[in-house]
């Protein structure tokens, strides 16, 4: 009890605030995109373009899942759900995810990893499908999975025990990587929501993986606070934690 009292004294004397869940970033992202629902809603704003939105929490290491949903679609190729390195498009969000990324394309099935060519092909997703992202940074393995059918299209493929995912090495090695929402608009209308876990997933989590909301204790504003060396750089929800972040055990 008064570890506890000490800790959360020494806190507010910091004037560190509590961690907020994961969302979409107004502060990184194309001028274009309108983002709504809690930040966690993407809409492209206007025509003939392809614009993006990055997640405000990143992480460098650890297992981690997010969902995404295509709310609306025009039928272009050009949405990606992504994952980012923190050196993606030097600062813009009006570039094709190839280079620097991982990112699966709903509408066709492709999957690019650090090339503007596809690498693989799976299944695509129609507009209201989730579409489930599970990244073992340090396995360096990637595995999507649309519609909630087969992780990479392949009915042996299990990210719980590493199997059958696509290496991401080219992109994940000694990088800050970030989800990466890409809404395409030409004609009609472009939107996707994602869900970093900070509520129920339309989907399941494979076992071993957290939340990319757990992931907000590398939150940009937390590190910059300094205050990333107090908190685990892990995804759990442990008592040590949640108490490190101002709550309760």
């Amino acid at each position: 009890m008064k570890m506890r009292l000490i800790t959360a004294a020494l806190l507010s004397l910091l004037a560190i605030p509590t961690l907020a869940a994961t969302t979409l970033d107004p502060a990184n992202k194309d001028a274009s995109v309108a983002l709504s629902n809690g930040n966690l809603t993407a809409t492209n704003t206007t025509t003939n373009n392809t614009l993006g939105a990055r997640a405000t929490g990143f992480a460098t290491a650890g297992k981690l899942y997010f969902e995404a949903t295509v709310n609306a679609s025009d039928g272009n190729t050009q949405n990606h759900v992504a994952i980012i390195k923190s050196t993606f498009c030097a600062g813009s969000y009006n570039c094709f995810p190839g280079g620097s990324a991982i990112s699966y394309t709903p509408q066709t099935g492709d999957v690019y990893i650090n090339t503007g060519s596809p690498v693989h092909t799976i299944q695509t997703t129609s507009p209201t499908q989730v579409v489930g992202v599970a990244l073992d940074i340090t396995g360096a393995l990637v595995w999507f999975r649309p519609n909630g059918g087969n992780w990479n299209n392949d009915p042996t493929a299990d990210p719980a025990t590493g199997t059958g995912g696509y290496s991401v090495s080219a992109v994940s090695s000694g990088a800050t990587l970030y989800p990466y929402i890409v809404v395409g608009k030409f004609s009609g209308s472009g939107q996707i929501t994602a869900n970093f876990g900070a509520t129920a997933y339309s989907l399941s989590a494979p076992s071993g993986f957290g939340n990319w909301a757990g992931a907000t204790v590398n939150n940009a504003r937390a590190t910059m606070m300094g205050i990333g060396a107090i908190l685990p750089a892990t995804n759990d929800n442990s008592p040590q934690r949640r108490l490190a972040a101002g709550g309760s055990r």
